[in-house]
């Protein structure tokens, strides 16, 4: 039986359905194991737009409320 390799998306609004297949399959082209993909959605208004991939320990996030605080951060240290 294979495993199964969950996958957790993070996005202000629920994704499409065309969303959802898109990132299935791109961890599935990288996932060199052959585990199947399960994706789980969560809704997350507070990160504005973007999303945020889990994959186990690892994250990939390209929302909205990152790259402002990333923002915050440079210009308190540079001012």
């Amino acid at each position: 039986m294979k495993s199964t390799l969950k996958v957790t998306a993070t996005s202000a609004i629920k994704l499409t359905p065309k969303q959802a297949d898109l990132i299935v399959e791109a961890v599935e082209k990288k996932n060199t194991l052959g585990t199947k993909v399960e994706l789980f959605q969560v809704i997350d208004p507070s990160v504005i737009a973007g999303i945020k991939i889990t994959i186990g320990s690892e994250q990939i996030d390209a929302t909205t409320l990152t790259k402002l605080e990333k923002l915050h951060t440079q210009l308190r240290e540079n001012i």
